[in-house]
């Protein structure tokens, strides 16, 4: 049986960490930020002289993986011991990650569901029975 284990890992089976390094990290599949005061031609400068000479990788294309389908409502209670006050959350399918829809779709969620003043919890627990006085 032939050994296909990386030559510093013998026992590995399938890419070593230079290849997974090389496939996904690579001026392809990058993000640079640069904040603070600086001047922009200085820092552009210096992005072209640090960064240009990197050479570009293997263009990486996302895996397409189908949403499944729920088709029906699906309720869990989950108990536990050290909780200290009862929790509700509430999950819908939402738009496709990595798509052009999703910051627009994280927008609304945060809106709607994010903290003590977004909509739904306005809605539901100004008017709830549990709500603390």
């Amino acid at each position: 049986m032939r050994d296909r284990g990386h030559r510093r890992h013998p026992g590995r089976v399938g890419p070593g960490p230079e290849a997974v390094l090389h496939h996904w990290y690579g001026p392809q599949n990058a993000s640079l930020a640069i904040v603070g005061d600086f001047d922009p031609k200085v820092a552009k400068g210096l992005v072209e002289k640090y960064f240009s000479p990197v050479p570009r990788g293997p263009d990486v294309k996302l895996t397409d993986v189908p949403q499944p389908a729920i088709g029906r409502l699906v309720k869990e209670i989950l108990e536990d011991k050290l909780a200290e006050v009862p929790r509700l959350i509430l999950a819908w399918k939402g738009v496709r990650q990595y798509t052009d829809e999703e910051p627009a779709g994280d927008v609304l969620a945060d809106v709607l569901g994010s903290g003590r003043t977004s909509g739904c919890t306005r809605r539901w627990c100004s008017t709830s029975s549990w709500r603390r006085g």
